[in-house]
């Protein structure tokens, strides 16, 4: 190294920070501060291109040639002239997934940024001793047997960085004292050691002795850079077991491993060496990426076949070396108890580095304790570690797949605790996976979620569903019984979920956090798909149809009427659809109800054009579709074939008024997709503003009559309903109606739903005895005789209404309009 490469040095960690800045400030579209870090990360590599005399000049680092500067350079103009593009026409589109792997960088109050390109390197400054990594945080334990921070690069007397058998056996045998709790850490680097000690020894630079360092880590979605300095916390006894950091027991001058274990801490320990635990699928995760699944043995192994299958498939896969294995124990309250019975440490991890059949034919697993106890390495038959370990955690090697896409995405969290929001795709991150092949593709799904705060961050019930759909598009429900294949539910940071696409099919993912009670938040996580198919496609998913409308609304006591058998059916909401467009037209519905206790359905009728009124009939001729009720919460009706041109009636119906269930207020959701424009409007089966209403006895008589006073010129709008006579009549209409229901299942308080009279009802007007409105035809419909939209003038009326027969009972007679009036 020349005399001058301190300052070559030096300036290369300076611009390359610069250049990082420049681009996390870029992406988080702070535009004056991404232009500062950018020009001056310009300036101090155009200074360090000048200090260099051509490619035969002063070395730096053998592998920092003046190529690899001129890449830094030239990364650094680029996203300079992106930044001064910002604001105008030219300026480029930054993709949704990019500007959120650049702001999920800042974790607490530290950042860690991604590689700005796939083969970026971080190169830092080893001469950099003023550098603080504000890493000086310990426990009351650790306190106890704390003495100074040294520098590593200073102790380490034998210069231990060369990876060779010597020191891959120093590596070993790796340990760590019980009093900072990182069993997971240890056993991960121990099962990654035993596979190959590369993964872990590239991650740090540079691979000497530093006052600095780099380590990168797989880090919310991606590599990114951890840097630290050299300082580790040493005891008081260099001697003592009470080891605060990772050493080796056959080398006690190996401190890069601590480095990495300090990289760590300044993650997942909110910059301390304060730790709260964690597992070894997830740090192993976060050291090599390598797709971490977790086994809860007992429950995976439940049977013969499947315990002789996971078997040969741990021990192929282990032997190929294309996946790692850790063992976890549970937590029963008492280590003494649980290390007497079975010579295991409650709560902990262990590594396993080797799997082997006998002679005798027993299957046997190589299990080490990552604690410096006498017995470190215990051969366990198979069957012990099913029937005794609580997790088995594995780390699968993601180069052995030739698809390997990540999306990442934020997730809006806010519990309003309804039935809706559980049930409701709407807003919930959803992705779409493609198998276009002529063969059955199995996809590993793996979720992750980003760490933000990680001392404080819980562990929410996470929810991942997977529908069987046509093209991965978005789906309505999270129920979807027609469609839905498997839900997984995990309390994890991470989850992996295999599934078998058939050919030419697809699935669409959807995630679902389960907020506690006043949960709320943004949460950012990482979807990534792994397939062996290069043809596999991998997306955010896009509505099926181009066309669609939501409608939020509630029955309430006024318009829930009940199901057909009631007289207040037509109070329902009712909604009309109108299809436009040239070509037939396919629609899906969805409806979601705020209950998993009440029975509904949606009936959909042919409807004539008659403005915005509403349907006044229940005439089976009309039905289009009509599902039993159910309290499932969700109705969906896919692939409804409907006409263009024409019009469809919406009702939706309870099966009895809310009341019934206590309720004073229901929401639903109505969503309709369609492949052609439409319309969704209200209907409404309103009177009018303004409305009376008045109860008469027939008392053996066949004629009634009401009158009513109009003060000015308007319209007026009528019913009249019959109640109840025979319950015969009741039973005739159950069958005319084919319709499974019977006479008990309707409630006392439904006054109207049995045996109604056929009247008829004209309007005259009282002064001059004409007639206003004139009907000759008698009608038994059981919500009711109606006259819409009549036009009076100012003046008193007469309502009369007749029946056949003579008889006893009692007629309700409701008028509405939209000016002031008064029943006489």
């Amino acid at each position: 190294m020349s005399n001058n490469a301190p300052t070559l040095l030096s300036l290369i960690d300076h611009a390359q920070r610069e250049l990082e800045l420049a681009t996390f400030a870029y992406y988080a579209s702070k535009v004056q501060e991404a232009e500062t870090h950018g020009s001056q990360s310009i300036k101090l590599f155009n200074q360090i291109l000048k200090l260099y005399s051509g490619s035969n000049g002063p070395g730096i680092q053998k592998d920092i040639s003046i190529s690899t500067i001129k890449q830094l350079c030239n990364l650094a103009i680029e996203i300079y002239t992106k930044i001064k593009k910002v604001g105008k026409p030219t300026a480029e589109k930054v993709p949704m997934e990019t500007s959120l792997k650049w702001l999920s960088s800042q974790i607490n109050q530290d950042f860690f940024l991604p590689l700005i390109t796939n083969d970026y390197r971080f190169f830092v400054d080893p001469l950099d001793l003023e550098f603080s990594d504000k890493m000086e945080n310990l426990s009351a334990e650790q306190a106890k047997y704390f003495d100074r921070w040294g520098h590593a690069s200073q102790l380490d007397v034998k210069n231990s960085w060369e990876l060779n058998d010597s020191s891959i056996k120093d590596l070993n045998n790796l340990y760590q004292d019980d009093s900072t709790s990182t069993c997971s850490f240890v056993s991960s680097l121990l099962s990654i050691v035993n596979n190959d000690p590369l993964l872990i020894y590239n991650l740090i630079y540079p691979r000497s002795k530093s006052f600095k360092y780099s380590v990168q880590l797989q880090i919310n979605g991606c590599k990114r850079a951890v840097i630290i300095n050299d300082k580790l916390p040493f005891s008081k006894d260099r001697s003592s077991s009470k080891s605060l950091f990772l050493r080796s027991s056959k080398n006690q001058h190996l401190y890069w491993p601590a480095l990495l274990e300090k990289s760590y801490f300044k993650v997942i320990g909110n910059n301390s060496y304060k730790f709260n635990g964690s597992n070894a699928g997830y740090d192993t995760y976060l050291l090599t990426g390598w797709i971490p699944e977790y086994i809860k043995p007992l429950d995976y192994c439940q049977h013969e076949d499947t315990f002789e299958s996971f078997w040969n498939m741990l021990y192929d896969n282990f032997r190929k070396r294309k996946c790692l294995i850790s063992l976890g124990t549970e937590y029963t309250g008492s280590s003494v108890y649980y290390a007497e019975k079975n010579n295991l440490v409650s709560n902990h991890d262990y590594a396993v580095i080797d799997l082997k059949v006998d002679d005798e034919g027993n299957k046997k697993m190589l299990v080490k304790n990552p604690w410096l106890v006498e017995e470190r390495e215990v051969w366990h038959d198979y069957s012990f570690v099913v029937n005794n370990f609580g997790t088995i955690y594995l780390n699968w090697d993601h180069r052995m797949f030739s698809f390997n896409q990540t999306l990442k995405f934020t997730y809006s969290l806010k519990n309003n605790g309804s039935v809706l929001q559980e049930l409701s795709a709407e807003g919930k991150p959803q992705f779409g996976v493609s198998n276009p092949s002529e063969k059955s593709v199995d996809v590993w799904i793996l979720l992750v979620q980003d760490i933000m705060d990680y001392s404080k961050q819980e562990l929410r019930n996470t929810k991942i569903l997977f529908a069987e759909t046509q093209y991965g598009e978005t789906i309505n429900s999270l129920k979807g019984g027609r469609r839905l294949s498997k839900i997984i539910e995990t309390t994890n940071k991470t989850s992996l979920t295999r599934i078998t696409i058939k050919p030419r099919s697809s699935i669409t993912v959807v995630i679902a956090l389960t907020p506690e009670e006043e949960d709320s938040g943004i949460f950012l996580l990482n979807l990534s798909c792994f397939s062996h198919s290069n043809d596999t496609v991998f997306r955010k998913s896009k509505p099926l149809f181009p066309f669609s409308d939501v409608v939020n609304s509630e029955w309430k006591w006024n318009n829930s009427g009940g199901s057909w058998l009631y007289s207040d059916y037509i109070n329902n909401p009712q909604y009309v659809l109108e299809i436009f467009g040239g070509d037939d037209s396919t629609v899906n519905i969805t409806l979601l109800v705020d209950s998993f206790d009440v029975l509904f359905s949606l009936q959909i009728f042919w409807f004539p054009d008659t403005g915005n009124r509403g349907i006044q009939r229940y005439d089976a001729k009309k039905l289009v579709f009509n599902e039993k009720y159910n309290a499932t919460g969700e109705l969906e009706i896919p692939n409804l074939s409907l006409t263009p041109g024409r019009k469809y009636a919406l009702l939706l119906s309870t099966y009895s008024p809310i009341s019934d269930f206590g309720l004073d207020e229901l929401k639903y959701r109505l969503i309709v997709n369609s492949n052609q424009k439409f319309r969704l409007s209200k209907l409404n089966n309103s009177l009018g503003l303004f409305v009376r209403t008045k109860s008469l006895q027939w008392e053996g008589s066949n004629r009634k009559k009401v009158l009513f006073q109009i003060d000015r010129e308007c319209k007026i709008n009528i019913r009249v309903i019959a109640k109840r006579g025979s319950i015969d009549t009741l039973e005739r209409n159950l069958s005319k109606f084919s319709i499974n229901s019977s006479v008990d299942s309707l409630d006392a308080h439904n006054e109207y739903a049995a045996y109604r009279p056929k009247i008829r009802v004209n309007v005259f007007d009282d002064n001059t005895n004409k007639s206003v409105f004139y009907n000759t035809e008698f009608d038994d419909n059981l919500y009711g005789t109606f006259i819409n939209d009549l036009t009076v003038i100012r003046g008193t009326y007469s309502l009369v209404i007749e029946r056949f027969e003579a008889g006893d009972g009692e007629i309700c007679v409701n008028i509405g309009a939209d000016a002031k009036f008064s029943i006489l």
